[in-house]
C-alpha cells in the first residue's frame, strides 16, 4: 500500500476528482511528517517516502531534479506530467517525441547499469518488468528506485499521483489528473449511453495471434469502454487466440495492432490480404464484412497517460462516433 493516504490502492474506487482535490488542498497532517525539508538539500529526514507496488520501502532525501526512466510507460507519464526536463535517461523503447534527445540506457530487462550510474540521477522510476536485482544494484550505489505495476487506467493515474508527489509537484500532478479524469468521465458517460457488450477480438498480429486477456491492462481498457474481450476467457493474461475461438465467438470487431514503422506496412498489408482470403477466416463475419479496427501498436503496447487516448480511439471506431 502506498504510504500517503491519497496514493493508497485502498482509495482506487474513490473518484479521481476527489483525489486530485485532496492533492491540492492538503492532507497536511498525513504528509507533514514525511516531507521534512524544502527538498533543496539532503536531510536526515526523507523528502518523500513510499512503499512501492512491489512492497519495497523507498525514501528520497532530496527533491529530484534528474530522473532515469526504465520503462516506456513511465516516460509517457513523466511527459504527460510536464517533467520531460528532468529526464536524463530512457530505454530504447521509449517513443515519445518529447524525449527523443534523452540518452538511451538500454532496454527494460537489461539496462546499462554503468551508464545509469554515470548519469547520477536523483531518482530511478521503473516497473516490475525490470528485474529486482537491477534496482538493488542501483540502490546500493545510492540511487533511490521506485517500482510500479500498472494494470489499468486507474493504476496509471494512481502512479502519476505518486510520481508527482515524489517530485514535489503535487499541484501540477493534480491539475493533469483532474483533466484526465474529466476526459475519462466524459468518455465513459458517452459509452454508457450507447450499445455495450459488443464482442471484440484483439490481435497483435495475424500469424502468431497474440492477444491480451483477463488481468492485463489492455483488457481493463477494453472492458472500461463497454467491450467484451473474447481473450478474457483464457487462463493467461497474454494468450494466443485460435481460428476456432474466433469462429465460435464470432466477434463484432477485430482489433489489429498497426505497426508504427512504415517499413513494415507493406509486409503487414500482405499478411492482411492472406488473412482475409483464408477459407476459415472468411467464416468469421467481422473479417468477411471488413469490421476491422486498426490501432497504432503503441496504444496497445505501452500503458500510460496515452491509455486514455487509446480508449477514445477504439471507442470512436467501434461505436461509429467518427
Amino acid at each position: 500500500m502506498k504510504k500517503y493516504p491519497f496514493l493508497s490502492r485502498l482509495y482506487r474506487r474513490t473518484p479521481i476528482a476527489t483525489t486530485c482535490a485532496a492533492l491540492i488542498l492538503g492532507f497536511g497532517s498525513a504528509c507533514s511528517d514525511e516531507v521534512a525539508n524544502d527538498g533543496n538539500i539532503a536531510s536526515d529526514k526523507p523528502f518523500f517516502s513510499i512503499v512501492d507496488d512491489c512492497g519495497r520501502q523507498v525514501s528520497v532525501y532530496r527533491k529530484p531534479e534528474t530522473i532515469v526512466s526504465l520503462a516506456p510507460s513511465v516516460s509517457d507519464m513523466l511527459v504527460a506530467l510536464g517533467a520531460t526536463d528532468k529526464l536524463r535517461g530512457v530505454t530504447k523503447w521509449c517513443d515519445r517525441d518529447e524525449a527523443a534527445a534523452v540518452e538511451r540506457i538500454g532496454d527494460m530487462m537489461s539496462p546499462d547499469l554503468e551508464r545509469i550510474i554515470s548519469l547520477r540521477p536523483d531518482l530511478v522510476l521503473g516497473t516490475e518488468m525490470t528485474p529486482r536485482h537491477i534496482y538493488d544494484t542501483l540502490e546500493s550505489a545510492g540511487i533511490p528506485c521506485i517500482m510500479f505495476k500498472h494494470q489499468g487506467l486507474q493504476d496509471v493515474m494512481d502512479d502519476m499521483a505518486s510520481i508527482s508527489a515524489a517530485m514535489g509537484e503535487e499541484e501540477r500532478g493534480a491539475t493533469v489528473l483532474r483533466d484526465m479524469a474529466k476526459r475519462r468521465d466524459e468518455l465513459l458517460a458517452r459509452v454508457s449511453q450507447g450499445t455495450q457488450g459488443l464482442k471484440v477480438a484483439l490481435l497483435y498480429d495475424v500469424e502468431y495471434m497474440g492477444s491480451a486477456g483477463k488481468g492485463s491492462w489492455v483488457d481493463d481498457m477494453l472492458s472500461s469502454i463497454g467491450l467484451d474481450n473474447i481473450a478474457n476467457r483464457a487462463a493467461s493474461p497474454w494468450p494466443r487466440l485460435s481460428k476456432e475461438a474466433l469462429l465460435v465467438e464470432q466477434p463484432d470487431y477485430i482489433i489489429l495492432a498497426l505497426p508504427l514503422d512504415e517499413a513494415e506496412h507493406e509486409s503487414f498489408r500482405a499478411k492482411l490480404r492472406a488473412f482475409k482470403e483464408d477459407s476459415v477466416w472468411k467464416q468469421v463475419h467481422a473479417i468477411n464484412e471488413d469490421r476491422i479496427v486498426f490501432v497504432p501498436a503503441n496504444y496497445l503496447n505501452i500503458p500510460g497517460a496515452r491509455t486514455l487516448d487509446a480508449m477514445t480511439f477504439i471507442a470512436e471506431r467501434v461505436y461509429g462516433w467518427q
